[in-house]
């Protein structure tokens, strides 16, 4: 099991909860707090290859009619994504997150 190293507590101890926001490859921005979600305030999305190769597939396959299933949304970053190819009017994004403070943080996003 992995025990966080006693430097990292001190530094996470450190970080005020503040609302901040992140902007997507794609154009979205998504908001997060810093306190809760410390580990991707250390790895922003732009650094992972992963992220970045599915905004590139969202870029060339959804279109402005698609429909798209975020289950698991966390904090509703690959629904912003989403949002900035599909059309509100003519598609639709369906976001289930249970973590009610990340239900909260995707709500409103597009």
């Amino acid at each position: 099991m992995y025990k966080t190293p006693a430097y990292k507590k001190i530094l996470y101890s450190l970080i005020p909860n503040i609302k901040l926001i992140t902007k997507t490859p794609l154009g979205g921005q998504f908001y997060y707090f810093a306190q809760t979600h410390k580990g991707f305030l250390f790895n922003r999305l732009m650094r992972s290859d992963h992220e970045m190769c599915i905004f590139k597939f969202y870029d060339r396959f959804l279109k402005e009619d698609s429909v798209f299933y975020d289950i698991g949304a966390n904090i509703g970053v690959h629904t912003v994504a989403a949002s900035n190819k599909i059309n509100k009017n003519k598609g639709k994004i369906i976001c289930c997150e249970p973590d009610p403070a990340n239900l909260k943080l995707c709500k409103g996003k597009y």
